[in-house]
C-alpha cells in the first residue's frame, strides 16, 4: 500500500504516476476533492498544481487519451443520443427538400447511430428507445402525419414502399444475435445488404448538397423512381407535345424530343475520359470519320490500342454487344486492331470490360468516375426539369435552335423520307406541324401552330410535292436561356407502332424511289451553312449544301 493511500482513504485512487485521478461520489463538491488530495500529497512531499486539476462536475475532461463524459456509465446509447441531437439539428437547418432530408436520414444519420446493439450489450434496449423516438419524431414531423404512421413507415421495408430504417430499440434482439455470431466483415455485409434494394440515387446525395439549389420534391420523385426501376404501370398520360409519343415515364427519361441533353452528356463524358487520360497515351485524336460504313468513334488513340467508343445508355450489358457489333468491321477491314466500347450506366456504374480496357491504358478511374457522377447529376437535374415543363397547361414555345445565324431563327432539319400520318389523338395537348415550303436563298423552316384537339404530325418530303405556302407566322417570343427544351439536331425518333413504316416500303403509291442514304454529318440545306453560336450544341463538323444525292 502506498502511503497516499493511507492518507486518502475515504477516496477510490485509480491511478497515479504524473497525473492521479480519483472517485468520489457526486455529492462530494469537486472543490473539497481538490483540497484533500493536495493536502494528502503535500504530507508525502507531493505538489499539486491546482491551475491543471478538472472535474466531470464542471464538465468533460481528457485523461491519458480519454475522454471523460460525465460521473455516470458511459455507454454507446448515450453517445448516439447525444450524437442524433447534433444531427437532427444540422438536418433540420439544411437547405434541402423534404425528400432530400428523408434520403440523408436514412441513408446517414440512422447508420452513425445505430450500431450500438451490434457491439456491445451493455446498456440494453431500454436505452434506446429515446434514438427511436428521436428519429420517429423527426420523420412525423417532415411528412405531417402523427408518430404511431411515421413509426409504421420507417419500420416498413422500401421493397413495400417505407423507408425501411433499422431502430436500435425495436431491432435491439436481432441485433445482439447477429452481434454474438459476428465474424470479420459481416457488418460490412449487413450494410451492403441494407442498401441492396435502394435507388442510385443515393450515391449523388453528397454532390445535391454541394451544387446549389436543390431538384424539388416531385423531380426527386421522379429521379428516384426512375433510377430504381419502379415506373407506374397506368395508362399513357396523354401524347408528348415534343416527340408525339404516348407520355409515359420510362420513354421520357430519354425522350428524343430533349435528345440536346443527351448529346451534351454524351460530350461531357468525352471530356472527362480526355481529362482522366491526359499524359497517358501518345495521341488522341477525337471524332475521326472511318470511311467504312460510316463509321465515326469518338476517340482514335494511336499507340496501338484501337478506338474508343462513348455511350451512356440504360442497358450496359445490351449497349456493349450492340457497340461490338456495330463496329465490328473496322477489325475485319484492318483498319483497327483492338476497340474499345466506354459503356457507361445510368447510376455511374461502368461495364466490367470498360473499366478494365481503360486501366490497361492508364486511365485514372477514381478521377473518371468523379467526372462521370458530377455529369449524370447535371442530367438528372436537366431531365426532371424538362418532364416538369411537359406537364404545363400553357401551349409550348418553339424553342431556337441553338446553331443558327441572328436573322435565321428557328430552321429546322427536313427528313429524308415522308412519314405517314399517324392518326388522331385523343389528348387534348398541342403538337406541332411540320411544313416543307420552298423559299428563295432561306432554309426551311418549322411553322408552329395553336393545333386544337386532334391535331397530329405531318412531314412532308420537300421533293415529293411542295405546300401551299401558310400564312405568316405570328413572331416567335424572345429566347428564354432557362428553357429546358431545345429543337434536337438529331434524327427524329421512329413512331412506336407500325405505322409510321408504309410510306418506307418500296412501290408504296404515290411515293418517290428511296434516296441513298446520306452519313449522318451531312445535312440538306438551301443556303449557306450558320455559324455555331458559343457554347452551343453542334454536333457536326461540317454542313455540307447539297440538293441531290452525295
Amino acid at each position: 500500500t502506498w502511503p497516499v493511500e493511507s492518507f486518502l482513504s475515504h477516496y477510490v485512487v485509480l491511478a497515479y504516476a504524473d497525473d492521479m485521478i480519483l472517485a468520489s461520489s457526486p455529492s462530494v463538491p469537486a472543490s473539497t476533492v481538490r483540497e484533500d488530495a493536495h493536502a494528502a500529497l503535500a504530507r508525502v512531499g507531493l505538489s499539486v498544481t491546482i491551475e491543471k486539476c478538472a472535474s466531470t462536475q464542471d464538465g468533460g475532461i481528457s485523461f491519458m487519451g480519454t475522454r471523460i463524459i460525465r460521473d455516470s456509465p458511459y455507454n454507446l446509447a448515450e453517445c448516439a443520443t447525444r450524437s442524433l441531437y447534433e444531427s437532427l439539428r444540422t438536418l433540420r437547418a439544411a437547405d434541402v427538400s423534404r425528400h432530400d432530408k428523408i434520403r440523408l436520414l436514412a441513408y446517414c444519420i440512422v447508420p452513425s447511430v445505430n450500431y450500438g446493439p451490434l457491439v456491445d450489450a451493455y446498456p440494453g434496449p431500454q436505452s434506446y428507445q429515446e434514438v427511436d423516438a428521436l428519429v420517429v419524431a423527426e420523420l412525423g414531423m417532415l411528412l405531417g402525419i402523427p408518430d404511431k404512421l411515421a413509426r409504421a413507415l420507417a419500420l416498413t421495408p422500401r421493397t413495400a414502399h417505407g423507408v425501411g430504417l433499422v431502430l436500435p430499440h425495436h431491432y435491439h434482439a436481432d441485433m445482439q444475435r447477429q452481434a454474438r455470431a459476428m465474424q470479420a466483415g459481416t457488418f460490412r455485409e449487413l450494410r451492403k445488404a441494407q442498401l441492396a434494394d435502394t435507388a442510385p440515387l443515393h450515391t449523388f446525395l453528397p454532390l445535391a448538397l454541394l451544387r446549389g439549389p436543390p431538384l424539388s420534391d416531385d423531380q426527386v420523385l421522379f429521379i428516384g423512381d426512375c433510377l430504381a426501376g419502379r415506373y407506374q404501370k397506368t395508362p399513357p398520360m396523354g401524347v408528348c407535345r415534343h416527340c408525339k409519343q404516348p407520355m409515359l415515364r420510362r420513354h421520357h427519361l430519354v425522350c428524343k424530343a430533349i435528345n440536346a441533353l443527351h448529346v451534351a452528356r454524351h460530350t461531357k463524358v468525352m471530356e472527362a475520359l480526355l481529362t482522366a487520360t491526359r499524359g497517358k497515351t501518345s495521341r488522341i485524336v477525337k471524332n475521326v470519320a472511318l470511311p467504312i460504313g460510316h463509321l465515326q468513334p469518338d476517340f482514335v488513340v494511336d499507340d496501338g490500342f484501337g478506338d474508343l467508343v462513348v455511350t451512356v445508355p440504360w442497358r450496359v450489358d445490351r449497349s456493349y454487344s450492340l457497340k461490338l457489333t456495330k463496329y465490328l468491321p473496322l477489325l475485319q477491314q484492318g483498319r483497327a486492331a483492338f476497340f474499345l466500347p466506354i459503356v457507361v450506366g445510368g447510376d455511374g456504374t461502368l461495364h466490367p470490360a470498360t473499366a478494365s480496357g481503360l486501366a490497361r491504358i492508364g486511365v485514372d478511374l477514381l478521377r473518371f468516375r468523379q467526372g462521370v457522377a458530377q455529369i449524370l447529376l447535371w442530367h438528372y437535374a436537366q431531365t426532371a426539369q424538362a418532364f416538369a415543363s411537359l406537364s404545363l397547361s400553357d401551349p409550348p414555345r418553339l424553342a431556337a435552335a441553338q446553331a443558327v445565324a441572328p436573322g435565321d431563327q428557328g430552321v429546322p432539319t427536313t427528313h429524308e423520307a415522308p412519314h405517314a400520318p399517324r392518326p388522331p389523338s385523343p389528348s387534348p395537348s398541342p403538337s406541332v406541324e411540320i411544313v416543307a415550303e420552298e423559299r428563295p436563298h432561306t432554309p426551311r423552316r418549322v411553322e408552329e401552330g395553336a393545333a386544337g384537339r386532334g391535331t397530329h404530325a405531318k412531314c412532308l418530303h420537300p421533293r415529293a410535292w411542295r405546300a401551299p405556302a401558310p400564312a405568316p407566322p405570328a413572331p416567335l417570343p424572345p429566347e428564354d436561356p432557362s428553357e429546358p427544351f431545345v429543337c434536337s439536331r438529331a434524327p427524329s425518333p421512329p413512331p412506336l407502332g407500325d405505322e409510321g413504316h408504309a410510306a418506307h416500303r418500296p412501290g408504296a403509291p404515290g411515293a418517290e424511289p428511296q434516296l441513298k442514304a446520306l452519313p449522318p454529318i451531312f445535312r440538306r440545306v438551301d443556303g449557306p451553312a450558320a455559324p455555331p453560336s458559343k457554347d452551343s450544341f453542334y454536333p457536326f463538323k461540317k454542313l455540307m449544301s447539297c440538293h441531290g444525292p452525295a
